[in-house]
């Protein structure tokens, strides 16, 4: 239901840009982490900003065994120079870009990364639902091509830097 509600989206707006003739330019992104971004709803952007504070903190983060999931991420200011390339470049042919990694991080690999950066963290599974796993990442050639974007973030960078802000408000 959630991917056919953001298809149908996009058809909504590629039909208003038919009619009414305006420059278009969409954006799907990977899954967005990223200090307090979340706010707008990003269940796995909470969890991870919920994994580092805990891990710089010291002590156990319990995550629910449906969001224990392998997903492709992005960084927020991956996506931020992705959103300024788009709103900058001339009108280009195509008008949809997948904006991510295009690689899929297993939940015990992002978990393995955040231990080894903050070695105090633990992780509790709390059993549930069976997670619905990404199966293939995005393709990224429109956009490297076109916007000459490229992720600039690996999963450790994007951490590491993340830590450094979360440490800087706490």
């Amino acid at each position: 239901a959630y991917g056919n509600s953001k298809v149908a989206k996009e058809l909504m707006v590629e039909a208003y840009q038919r009619l009414y003739g305006f420059e278009l330019m969409i954006l799907r992104l990977a899954n967005v982490y990223g200090f307090g971004h979340f706010w707008g709803g990003s269940g796995g952007g909470e969890m991870i900003q919920k994994i580092l504070q805990t891990g710089i903190a010291g002590g156990v983060v319990r995550i629910s065994q449906e969001q224990a999931r392998d997903f492709e991420y992005i960084y927020y200011k991956d996506v931020g120079r992705a959103i300024e390339l788009a709103a900058t470049v001339p009108a280009l042919p195509q008008t949809v870009f997948n904006i991510g990694t295009g690689v899929i991080v297993t939940f015990d690999d992002l978990v393995a990364l955040a231990q080894k950066l903050l070695p105090k963290l633990e992780v509790e599974i709390i059993p549930g639902k069976k997670p619905r796993s990404s199966k293939q990442p995005m393709a990224l050639g429109r956009a490297k091509e076109l916007l000459r974007w490229e992720p600039k973030y690996t999963l450790e960078t994007g951490f590491q830097d993340y830590i450094e802000e979360l440490r800087a408000v706490a």
